[in-house]
């Protein structure tokens, strides 16, 4: 027994050693990053005056100028999951890019207001805008929480679960308006949706997964069809989060864990990737420019992104970097890497006119850096 321990032990420091070399080892990042005149910026409801807290995704409308942010505060979410009793709740806010300043604050509109005091719970993660049938869309993941009584399969003895949809809305005169809500076959958390005319993948982990239920990964679902078809086996993968459709038909991927971008054939049914380009850190939210260029953001630390989650071991912050990629030739250029201070554990960069904006789902301000005109 004595001898089992020893070894036991052993094992644990040698894991534990191994961990660290990693950890201080993933910190960096090559290269110098060609935006650097940055800024940190705080958002408030141009109703309430209350901050604006965890933007996780951001979308842009460029013939109405108007930025979209989906927010919800996870950290006051945490704690209420430890009382037993979630009450905050979050929003699809927007601001005119037209209103972006030099300046240390920003008001913006929530869109979901009415959405809310109708009743609904809504704490919006990724979303996608799109068209179908000369309507303007908003197909957003929507985090919920209900008691475990709520869940058969959950076998949690207190505590609130997590039960997510994905909510489709109308935007029609500044305001969202719901046209279907579904929670059916999503057997684990989704990451993200995108949307192409009848289509909307979804990705869904299986790391998030309750009691271990398995996933087929991002699925594709014709949400608009009567009758509804629900997700179907698309893609199967352990953590893929972002999602987007880009030029020439290819559905894109970022596989968080295994720091990489997957290419996919919208049209081509088969489960393996088109190409398969290596960053290096793991990678969030995708969003595209008027020109097709990628934009994604990257952990370039995931355990110390994992640590800052949780604020173990007094972690406060969390390196981000920010990346440009080429739709012809995959070209990767780094716009943007901070150690924390200026945005911490950033999850999406978006480009919107001259500005790249970066969000975070669990920071509780933005960041704006000009300067992308002159790249083009």
């Amino acid at each position: 027994m004595k001898k089992f321990l020893k070894i036991a032990g052993v094992l644990f420091l040698g894991a534990i050693g191994i961990g660290l070399i990693w950890y201080f080892q993933s910190l960096k990042i090559d290269g110098d990053p060609l935006l650097t005149a940055c800024w940190s910026v705080d958002l408030y409801d141009d109703l309430t005056g209350e901050k604006v807290v965890g933007v996780e995704d951001l979308d842009f409308d460029p013939e109405s100028g108007a930025i979209f942010l989906s927010a919800y505060d996870r950290r006051a979410v945490a704690r209420e999951i430890e009382a037993g009793k979630v009450t905050t709740q979050g929003g699809i806010y927007t601001i005119n890019v037209l209103d972006i300043t030099n300046t240390a604050s920003l008001k913006v509109t929530d869109i979901s207001r009415g959405f809310k005091e109708a009743g609904n719970e809504f704490r919006p993660h990724g979303f996608g805008l799109g068209e179908f049938e000369g309507k303007n869309l908003l197909v957003v993941v929507n985090r919920k929480f209900y008691r475990p009584n709520a869940l058969k399969f959950q076998n949690y003895e207190d505590g609130p679960a997590t039960l997510t949809s994905i909510d489709v809305f109308e935007r029609n005169s500044g305001k969202l308006v719901l046209l279907e809500s579904t929670i059916a076959d999503l057997k684990c958390d989704p990451n993200d949706v995108a949307v192409s005319e009848k289509k909307v993948f979804v990705t869904d982990s299986k790391v998030r997964c309750f009691l271990g239920l398995k996933t087929e990964g991002p699925r594709v679902t014709r949400m608009f069809n009567t009758p509804y078809e629900y997700p179907k086996n698309y893609i199967s993968g352990n953590f893929y989060n972002g999602v987007l459709l880009w030029s020439e038909n290819r559905v894109v991927i970022s596989d968080t864990f295994n720091r990489s971008i997957l290419f996919y054939d919208e049209n081509n049914k088969e489960i393996n990737p088109t190409k398969n380009i290596s960053l290096q850190g793991g990678p969030d939210n995708l969003t595209k420019d008027f020109r097709e260029n990628l934009y994604v953001t990257i952990f370039p630390n995931l355990l110390g992104y994992y640590f800052y989650m949780k604020s173990w071991l007094g972690v406060e912050k969390s390196p981000s970097a920010a990346y440009r990629i080429s739709p012809e030739t995959y070209e990767q250029t780094l716009l943007f890497k901070d150690d924390g201070d200026m945005i911490s554990g950033a999850t999406v960069a978006l480009r919107a006119g001259d500005y790249l904006i970066l969000g975070s789902g669990w920071d509780d301000h933005i960041a704006i850096c000009p300067g992308m005109d002159g790249l083009d």
